[in-house]
C-alpha cells in the first residue's frame, strides 16, 4: 500500500496539481459550495484511489499499458467534471467547460517539457517535474492574463451551445489522450524520436486551438447578452421618448396660457416678483427649435437637468440633417450622450468647472455630432469605451454601447478621447444629399 502511494506521489500527484489549478482558474468566480475543506479531503482520496487502482493493474498485466494509459486519463477526465460539479455550484456544462480548458493547460505544459527535455539527456526525473510544474505555473499566469480573466465562467452564465462545448470536449480527450497516447507508443517502439517532437507539436497545437475556441465562444455569448441589453434599453427608450413628447407638449401649452394669466396681473405684481415669476415659467417653456421634434425634446429634457444640476450647457444644434434617423434613434443617442456627460459633470465639485456642449451640423456630406464635458477624477477605456465609473457595474455601462450600436446602425464612426479632464465625443454619420 505504501509503496502504491509513493507511486502516485511521484507519477501523478503533478497531473492532478496542474489540472486542479486550471479547474480553479477557470472557476475562481464562480460558487463554492460548503464544507469545501471536506470536500478537497474525500477529493484528495479519490485521486489516491484512482491512482493505486491503476497502479495495481499494472502490476498484474503489464502488457496492457497503452489501454490502461487511454483508460486512465479519460477515467480521470471525467471524474474531474464530477469534482468540479461537487466543489462549485454550476451546472454540468460549466463543469465540463472548465476541465476542458484545464486539461489544455495541463497537456500544453507536459509536451513543452518533453519537448525541452528531448534535446537534453540525464537530466533527473524529480528536475524534469519540477520544470514541468514550474511551466504549467507560467502558462497558467500568461493565458490568465491575456485569455482567462476576461472570459472566466460567471455564475448566471448560459451555455446554450451545448454541441460546441461536447465537440471540443471530444477533441480534447481524441487528441490529448487516445491519438497521444497511441501515438507515443508507436513512436516509442519504432524509435523515431522525431516523430516525437511532431507528435508533440500537434497535441499542443490542438490544445491553442481548442482554448481559442473556448474563448471565442464565450465571447460570443457575452456580446449577444450586451446586444440583447442594449435592445431592451433602445426599446425602453422609445417608449420613453413618446411619454417625454407628450409631457412636454402639455407643458408648453401650460406655459403659453401662464403667459397671458401674467400679463395681466403685470400691473398688479411688484416689478421683481413678476420677473421671478416669468423667469421661473421660461425656464419650463422649451424655446429649443432644431428642426427635430426629437433632438427637441432631448435638448429641453436635459437643458432642465442641468439647470436642476447646476451645469452650463449650450448647444448648436441643426436637426434637420438627422431626418434619416428614426426619432426613437434619435432620442435614444442623444439621450445616451447627454445623461453621461450631465453624470460626469455633475459630480465636479467646483460648479463653475460644470459645462457641456453640443453641436450638431452638417459639412461636406457628412453628419458631425460633437459632445465636450468636464469630468474629474481618470477614465479607463476598453474595446475604444470608457468604463463606467458607477459601483455596479454589471446594470451600467450600457449607454456607451448603445451609442456604439446606433452609430453602427447608421454607417458611422464613433471616436471618443478624454484628455486633462475634458471628454470629448465625436460621431461622423454619411448625410443624404
Amino acid at each position: 500500500m505504501w509503496e502504491l502511494f509513493l507511486s502516485f506521489i511521484r507519477n501523478d500527484l503533478i497531473f492532478i496539481a496542474k489540472l486542479t489549478a486550471g479547474v480553479i482558474l477557470v472557476s475562481h468566480r464562480l460558487p463554492v459550495r460548503k464544507g469545501i475543506s471536506a470536500r478537497i479531503a474525500l477529493i484528495l482520496g479519490c485521486a489516491v484511489t484512482w491512482s493505486m487502482l491503476f497502479q495495481e493493474w499494472g502490476t498484474v498485466d503489464p502488457g496492457s499499458i497503452l489501454y490502461r494509459s487511454i483508460l486512465k486519463y479519460i477515467c480521470v477526465f471525467g471524474l474531474a467534471v464530477a469534482v468540479t460539479l461537487f466543489c462549485y455550484y454550476v451546472r454540468w456544462q460549466q463543469a465540463l467547460f472548465a476541465v476542458t480548458v484545464a486539461y489544455c493547460l495541463e497537456h500544453i505544459a507536459q509536451r513543452i517539457q518533453a519537448i525541452l527535455f528531448y534535446f537534453v539527456t540525464g537530466v533527473p526525473v524529480e528536475f524534469m517535474r519540477l520544470t514541468e510544474l514550474c511551466i504549467a505555473i507560467f502558462l497558467d499566469a500568461v493565458l490568465y492574463v491575456l485569455l482567462i480573466r476576461h472570459f472566466v465562467c460567471q455564475k448566471s452564465e448560459e451555455r446554450n451551445n451545448n454541441t460546441l462545448l461536447a465537440m471540443l470536449s471530444l477533441i480534447v480527450i481524441g487528441t490529448d489522450i487516445v491519438l497521444s497516447t497511441v501515438g507515443i507508443d508507436m513512436t516509442i517502439k519504432s524509435g523515431n524520436r522525431d516523430m516525437m517532437i511532431l507528435l508533440n507539436v500537434f497535441s499542443i497545437l490542438i490544445s491553442m486551438l481548442v482554448l481559442v475556441i473556448s474563448m471565442c465562444d464565450i465571447r460570443m455569448k457575452n456580446a449577444e447578452k450586451d446586444q440583447l441589453i442594449v435592445r431592451q434599453l433602445l426599446y425602453s427608450q422609445k417608449q420613453q421618448f413618446r411619454q417625454d413628447n407628450a409631457i412636454r407638449d402639455v407643458i408648453n401649452i401650460k406655459c403659453h396660457d401662464l403667459k397671458h394669466q401674467l400679463q395681466m396681473l403685470e400691473t398688479k405684481l411688484d416689478v421683481n416678483e413678476w420677473e421671478t415669476i416669468r423667469n421661473a415659467v421660461d425656464v419650463y417653456d422649451s424655446s429649443i427649435d432644431t428642426g427635430n421634434t426629437a433632438l427637441d425634446v432631448v435638448l429641453s429634457n436635459k437643458s432642465l437637468l442641468c439647470v436642476q444640476k447646476g451645469i452650463r450647457f449650450t448647444s448648436i444644434a441643426d436637426g434637420r440633417v438627422l431626418k434619416e434617423m428614426k426619432d426613437s434613434d434619435i432620442y435614444s443617442l442623444f439621450g445616451n450622450i447627454l445623461d453621461n456627460a450631465i453624470y460626469s459633470a455633475g459630480h465636479i465639485g467646483d460648479e463653475d468647472r460644470r459645462l457641456v456642449t453640443l453641436t450638431v451640423e452638417k459639412k461636406h456630406g457628412f453628419v458631425f455630432i460633437h459632445e465636450e464635458n468636464t469630468f474629474e477624477g481618470e477614465m479607463h477605456f476598453a474595446d475604444g469605451l470608457p468604463q463606467t465609473t458607477k459601483q455596479d457595474k454589471r446594470y451600467h455601462g450600457f449607454g456607451m454601447l448603445s451609442i456604439r450600436t446606433l452609430t453602427e446602425k447608421y454607417g458611422g464612426d464613433l471616436k471618443i478621447s478624454a484628455v486633462s479632464g475634458v471628454f470629448k465625443l465625436d460621431i461622423m454619420l454619411p448625410a443624404s444629399a
